[in-house]
């Protein structure tokens, strides 16, 4: 076995604690990568979207900088449970509010409404991550966005006015308090293809004070 050895592919010094969910909680955090046309690991693919989120503040320690992907399933797949595509619809549609890409009157009610996903990019939320387990198989468990209670807010929302925030992120970020987008750092929005990511910035080891006040496949994530 050698004794010099090529660390070039770590990038970061949390790839050295491992690949464990992000704990259910409260979080503040960037999205830093959209991809319309996801697979498993297996490379079948998945009729959804999936959602990059980068943690910038946490209410459980330890969290900072580490990412929770989530997949936005497509409201016209399949359907698991009756009422399955409503609330799929609820979670895009705040999804899309809340990264300042649609208002509420432009989503209710009408058909059609085309929304460009890879504007998210770098736009900050907060989320709550609830745990579950498996049905099928209570050995499994899962890490998800609260979907019973459409868990995706702005920072300045009631609903998160008592999650951890960071304004290291909410300076920077794209969309900024009270809807809208802002420009992220003075860089102009990615464009085109199924998938886009932004490598985040190193957040503060502390939370800082609360900040005031993504090709084939992607055509059908265009509109809802």
């Amino acid at each position: 076995m050698n004794n010099a050895y090529d660390f070039s592919e770590i990038e970061r010094p949390e790839d050295f604690d491992g690949t464990a969910p992000v704990p259910a909680g409260d979080a503040h955090a960037m999205i830093s990568g959209v991809d319309l046309a996801p697979t498993k690991l297996d490379g079948t693919p998945m009729d959804g979207m999936r959602v990059t989120f980068t943690v910038a503040a946490h209410s459980q320690p330890g969290q900072l900088n580490r990412q929770h992907s989530e997949i936005f399933w497509n409201p016209d797949g399949p359907e698991p449970y009756p009422g399955a595509r409503k609330d799929r619809l609820k979670m895009l549609g705040k999804l899309a509010i809340v990264t300042g890409l649609a208002t509420r009157d432009r989503l209710v009610g009408n058909t059609n409404v085309a929304i460009d996903w890879m504007q998210m990019v770098g736009c900050q939320v907060c989320i709550r991550l609830k745990r579950s387990v498996s049905k099928k198989d209570p050995t499994k468990e899962y890490i998800n966005i609260d979907d019973r209670a459409v868990a995706i807010y702005t920072v300045d929302e009631d609903a998160a006015k008592n999650f951890p925030k960071s304004a290291q992120l909410s300076a920077i970020a794209r969309n900024k308090p009270g809807g809208g987008q802002g420009g992220q750092g003075g860089q102009p929005a990615p464009q085109g293809g199924h998938a886009q990511q932004q490598p985040a910035p190193q957040f503060a080891s502390q939370p800082l004070p609360e900040a005031a006040g993504a090709g084939a496949g992607a055509g059908k994530w265009n509109s809802f």
